[in-house]
């Protein structure tokens, strides 16, 4: 998962209070749902937050619902705290491991699964209670919207995934980008 955090006034005074909140709200609501930080990244896109899960040594069989819910609370603790946010998911297997060598090493998460994140950006996601919840995206291509769907299907954790509306994005001249809204359900039975 990505968050990008928004808003963070970078010329204000208090620009590294607005960065350590935003940072302890991503961790805290991370941690709580057994994700990893892996990096945070402060460049021309702005400031990006890379987190995963099912990590080694810290796996769990409903990883997806773990994510949508870091997520809802990630925004919903942003939002607090006058920080706007938005949100790639993508699920999949990676390379995890060091990369580098013994004078200069990172812990990576590796493959198509994590660059294919960029494909579909979440805007927006509402808890509708009764185990439902509205996303709002933006999307590069229609195969990223369905791969969405299918991972989180195959997850067994959602259920009733459905596209509720679709259409091109207007604001955006140089790509062929879209915006759509899902629902999902998530099975109570697993998560």
């Amino acid at each position: 998962m990505f968050v990008n955090v928004e808003d963070i006034d970078y010329a204000a005074h208090d620009a590294l209070d607005q960065l350590q909140r935003a940072v302890s709200d991503v961790q805290t609501a991370v941690y709580r749902y057994g994700g990893s930080l892996n990096q945070i990244l402060l460049d021309d896109k702005g400031t990006v937050v890379t987190i995963g899960w099912g990590l080694a040594l810290h796996a769990h069989g409903d990883n997806e619902v773990r994510a949508v819910r870091a997520a809802l609370d990630v925004q919903r603790s942003l939002k607090e705290a006058g920080l706007g946010s938005s949100f790639g998911i993508a699920t999949g297997e990676v390379f995890t491991g060091l990369r580098g060598n013994d004078r200069r090493c990172e812990y990576a998460m590796i493959g198509d699964t994590v660059n294919n994140t960029e494909a579909v950006w979440l805007s927006s996601m509402k808890d509708q209670g009764n185990n439902s919840i509205a996303i709002e995206g933006m999307a590069l291509s229609t195969d990223a919207v369905a791969s969405l769907i299918t991972n989180l299907q195959k997850s067994g954790h959602f259920r009733n995934v459905e596209i509720k509306e679709t259409f091109q994005d207007a604001n955006i001249k140089e790509m062929q980008a879209f915006q759509f809204t899902l629902t999902c359900e998530i099975d109570k039975g697993k998560s």
